[in-house]
């Protein structure tokens, strides 16, 4: 019995629970100081707006430059766990694949197509390529959605109600296109 596409991915992900958990740590600090920068050059704004040069724009100033500066470690320090976990799930393909493949049978190879058993050592090479896209970007929007939208809730009871119809209508979105995206990206990927 094969595993479905999906749980075999997250099979394959298990393997890396305290890194991707580390991913997320840094994604949620990520997500508070990114919900603060937009705050900070509001107020530089407002302050030169209004013609006013004072200590206290100096010093927005620069908590706004050391924001970016430690949302930028985040991102970097993120990077390096991936790219870690990509180097790791290569190193571990290539083993598995030098392993199974002189073990084949003459007789088992006229069952399969052999260079179609061949290629999907690079599937290996399209995971890696959308690893990044799945655990750092995804995540540092999901959380700067769910930050945004409680800083929001702070500003009137209207937005909790905006919030919750923008999370039932992701959901819905979900619920229709999941099932069948995931099946023609894997007609097109046979």
């Amino acid at each position: 019995m094969t595993l479905p596409p999906i749980k075999r991915f997250w099979k394959l992900l298990s393997l890396y629970t305290y890194e991707i958990r580390q991913i997320y740590i840094y994604a949620v600090f990520n997500g508070i100081v990114n919900l603060t920068l937009p705050l900070g050059i509001q107020a530089i704004i407002n302050y030169i707006q209004m013609g006013e040069l004072t200590s206290s724009w100096i010093v927005l100033v620069c908590f706004v430059l050391i924001g970016i500066a430690i949302s930028g470690v985040f991102q970097v320090l993120q990077l390096r766990i991936v790219e870690n976990i990509q180097q790791d799930l290569f190193t571990r393909s290539s083993l598995e694949f030098a392993y199974r493949l002189p073990r084949i049978t003459f007789l088992q190879l006229d069952k399969i197509h052999a260079p179609e058993l061949v290629n999907r050592f690079f599937d290996t090479i399209t995971i890696q390529k959308g690893l990044p896209k799945i655990l750092i970007d995804f995540s540092l929007a999901a959380f700067q959605v769910v930050f945004g939208l409680m800083l929001l809730a702070i500003y009137s009871s209207y937005f909790i109600i905006l919030g919750l119809f923008l999370f039932f209508l992701l959901w819905v979105i979900y619920k229709l296109t999941a099932k069948d995206g995931l099946d023609t990206s894997l007609k097109e990927s046979k």
